[in-house]
C-alpha cells in the first residue's frame, strides 16, 4: 500500500488550492471527492445552453481567493456588472442612492438622511476594519448611524457583498472588509461561471503529481495513540498518510475522528458554527 505525505479529504476549491501548495512543495498528496467531480460548491451545470452556478458567483479583485488564484497562474477572464441599481421599499421600486447624482435625487431620503448616507460612506471607506471591536454589525451599526433609512440601505449592501444575512452574529470587521473591497474594485463575474476555475485547479493540481479521486467518500481517521496513520473510505479502502487536511464543515470533521473529537476544539467549532 502506498504512503501518501499528506491526504486532502475535499475537492472544492479550499482542498484543490491545499493539494497543489502541497505537490509544489515536493510532497507526495492524495486529493478524496466523495461526489463524481471536484469543484465542490464552486461547480458549474450546463442546462439548455445556459451555465448555472452552484455556489457564489461574484469574485473580488483585492480579496483574499483572487490574489491566491493569480498566484496559481489560474486565468480570471469576465467583466462586472453597472453599478446602478433600484430599491425595493413597501412595494415601489425607486432608484438606489449609488452615487452622488442619484442620493440627491433618491425618494427613499429625507435631506438629513442623505447628508448621513453621503458622511457614512466617505467614513467607511477610511475606517481601519482590523482595528474595529469584535462585536456584531447590528450593534456597531445601531451606534454610528442614526437615520433607519440608512441603516437598511447599509444592511442590504452589506448582505450584497457578503452574501449573507444575519447581522446578529455577523462580526463587523469582516463584513465591513468585504463592503470596503466590493466599493473599491467592484466584484467580477467569470465568463464560463466558475468551472472555469474549478477546471484549471483540477489540471494544475494533476500536472503538480496530485493523485485524484472522486468517488471516495472518507468515513474516519484511522489513528494509534493519538497521531494519525490514515483514513478508512466506505468502500473498505484505506489511505496511509500521516497528515491530513479535512475542508469540510467542522461537523464533519468531528464525525472523521470520533470518540478522540471530544477532546479537541473542534467540538466547540462544531458547537457554535451557523450554516
Amino acid at each position: 500500500m502506498k504512503m501518501y505525505d499528506a491526504a486532502v479529504i475535499g475537492g472544492g476549491l479550499a482542498g484543490l488550492i491545499a493539494a497543489i501548495d502541497l505537490a509544489r512543495a515536493k510532497k507526495s498528496v492524495i486529493l478524496l471527492e466523495k461526489s463524481s467531480r471536484v469543484g465542490g460548491r464552486a461547480v458549474s451545470t450546463r442546462k439548455n445552453g445556459a451555465i448555472f452556478n452552484l455556489g457564489g458567483h461574484a469574485l473580488y479583485p483585492g480579496g483574499e481567493a483572487y490574489q491566491i488564484l493569480q498566484e496559481l497562474g489560474v486565468k480570471l477572464e469576465g467583466g462586472s456588472p453597472p453599478a446602478k441599481g433600484l430599491a425595493l421599499w413597501r412595494g415601489r421600486l425607486t432608484t438606489l442612492p449609488g452615487d452622488p447624482a442619484s442620493l440627491l435625487a433618491s425618494k427613499l431620503l429625507s435631506w438629513p438622511g442623505k447628508i448621513e448616507l453621503g458622511r457614512f460612506m466617505l467614513k467607511l471607506g477610511k475606517l481601519e476594519t482590523h482595528a474595529l471591536p469584535n462585536i456584531a454589525l447590528r450593534d456597531w451599526a445601531e451606534r454610528e448611524i442614526r437615520d433607519p433609512m440608512v441603516r437598511h440601505l447599509f444592511y442590504a449592501l452589506c448582505r450584497t457583498s457578503t452574501y449573507v444575512q444575519d447581522p446578529d452574529r455577523q462580526s463587523v470587521g469582516p463584513v465591513l472588509r468585504q463592503v470596503q473591497r466590493s466599493l473599491k474594485s467592484g466584484v467580477l463575474y467569470l465568463n464560463g461561471g466558475w468551472q472555469r476555475v474549478v477546471d484549471q485547479l483540477h489540471d494544475l493540481a494533476v500536472r503538480a503529481g496530485v493523485t485524484v479521486l472522486n468517488n471516495k467518500n472518507v468515513t474516519g481517521l484511522l489513528q494509534e495513540n493519538g497521531v494519525v496513520r490514515g483514513l478508512q473510505c466506505t468502500d473498505g479502502e484505506l489511505v496511509c498518510t500521516p497528515n491530513v487536511i479535512a475542508t469540510g464543515s467542522p461537523a464533519d470533521t468531528y464525525r472523521l475522528l470520533g470518540e478522540a473529537a471530544e477532546r479537541t476544539a473542534l467540538r466547540r467549532w462544531k458547537n457554535d458554527a451557523r450554516p
